[in-house]
């Protein structure tokens, strides 16, 4: 059970924050005190997201958004700064942006559609790791997290784009814990 308020004075940043998963991610992280910050490319999406957040969130947990690519590093990167600025320092970096596509046949995925896959799955992961870490690392350490997706274990028929871009994701994050392990 976790302890109300027992992310008081930490901030995070959730990339795809307006969505589904990331806006339930970003009401845990401000009801248990975080100040957090959502990313994603819809400011009226955001908006709502933000109502929703502040509706649960501890009294003194700031809550904002930032309108922007995640799949763009320095886009990213003064998001990431941004969100710094409510605690002086990031500890949380979630990436929750990704897409799981239609259902096609893997003889009729074209190329585009099969990297765009990649791009949002593994690429947002990567840039969030690789751009979060130095800012996690400065305030002795925190926590990067990376939804995923059965669809990397369990081979779902007509989601081949999908399945082998979150199995890249697992591989991206299990590579990463054991390079930033030593920054805690």
């Amino acid at each position: 059970m976790t302890t109300r308020n027992s992310l008081n004075g930490m901030a995070a940043l959730i990339t795809g924050g307006g969505g589904g998963i990331g806006c339930a991610s970003a009401c845990e992280l401000a009801r248990d005190g975080a100040s957090v910050t959502i990313v994603g490319r819809t400011e009226a999406t955001l908006q709502k997201a933000v109502k929703k957040i502040q509706d649960v969130a501890a009294s003194d947990a700031t809550i904002q958004y930032y309108v922007g690519d995640a799949t763009d590093s320095k886009t990213l990167d003064k998001a990431l700064k941004y969100a710094a600025i409510p605690e002086d320092g990031l500890h949380i970096a979630v990436s929750v942006l990704g897409k799981g596509g239609e259902f096609k046949p893997l003889l009729l995925l074209d190329e585009d559609t099969f990297m765009e896959r990649f791009r949002l799955n593994v690429l947002s992961a990567f840039l969030l790791i690789r751009n979060a870490a130095p800012y996690i690392a400065k305030v002795g350490g925190g926590s990067i997290v990376c939804i995923s997706s059965d669809a990397a274990q369990i081979a779902f028929p007509y989601l081949s784009g999908y399945s082998t871009a979150k199995a890249g994701l697992e591989g991206l994050v299990r590579v990463a814990a054991l390079e930033l392990a030593k920054l805690q």
